[in-house]
């Protein structure tokens, strides 16, 4: 498996993890937005159950490969930003992780009944902590504001799944055509979130009303749609204080051109 091929096949697998340690914490913190009524996580737990040894390995080798090909990577463009996406996905997974071992900790009985006493958030801490220390130059490379700036101005990487609580069954390719490209889908997408949290999304790119609607159709209380008015339906309160914001601060407001 060659430079490339190691770093892609890695972020599949983080991501696949990814999803099932986002589920399992959401189901731990009782939140609203759980995978279904039905669901007992289970099949989550298995995933991560199962797929640690792969991770363990995967990672390794990814390291292995960017230390060997560091220089030419941090002298070429293409190259420092397909790194760059796999530290973003290394950093995301890391986190997941790291929220549902300490949502874990807080519901014990649920834990052991669901792992069946196997110590997997622990395994998981331990594999990050070793990985950090080794990757420890990478991180560091990749921790510069100036790098982050210039990734988030060429990059949505990532925006479809944390946007998923208010957008479902998109990938990153419908908010970069939407936003770098004016290019409007074809059937609407519900917004499930509130609409002063689909006008700061839009204002954040910089979209107009006919854009967010021609994409979007939205619910409100005394009907089943209503068209967004971004001058009315806009937030009244300080940006900082809505959910959507921790999500698109980290996408630069420049993206729009």
């Amino acid at each position: 498996m060659n430079h490339h091929e190691c770093l892609y096949q890695t972020r599949l697998l983080m991501s696949e993890i990814e999803t099932s340690v986002s589920n399992l914490t959401e189901y731990f913190a009782d939140r609203e937005s759980m995978p279904s009524l039905f669901y007992d996580g289970t099949a989550d737990a298995a995933v991560m159950l199962e797929r640690f040894e792969d991770l363990k390995s995967c990672l390794r080798q990814a390291y292995y490969s960017i230390a060997d090909e560091w220089n030419n990577i941090i002298s070429n463009d293409i190259r420092r930003h397909e790194v760059g996406k796999f530290i973003k996905s290394y950093r995301r997974l890391r986190m997941y992780c790291r929220e549902f071992r300490r949502v874990a900790s807080e519901q014990s009985e649920k834990y052991l009944w669901i792992f069946t006493g196997d110590p997997t958030t622990d395994v998981y801490a331990n594999l990050f902590d070793e990985m950090d220390d080794d990757m420890s130059i990478i991180l560091g490379y990749y921790d510069s504001d100036s790098f982050e700036k210039q990734q988030n101005r060429h990059t949505l990487d990532g925006i479809a799944k944390r946007m998923r609580r208010y957008v479902e069954g998109v990938d990153d390719e419908f908010y970069e055509r939407l936003i770098f490209s004016n290019k409007l889908p074809v059937h609407r997408i519900r917004w499930q979130g509130k609409r002063n949290e689909a006008s700061l999304f839009a204002i954040h790119f910089g979209l107009n009303d006919y854009q967010m609607n021609a994409a979007f159709f939205f619910k409100c209380h005394t009907q089943t749609y209503r068209p967004l008015k971004i001058s009315s339906d806009k937030p009244t309160n300080a940006y900082d204080t809505y959910d959507i914001y921790n999500i698109l601060k980290d996408y630069s407001p420049a993206l729009k051109k």
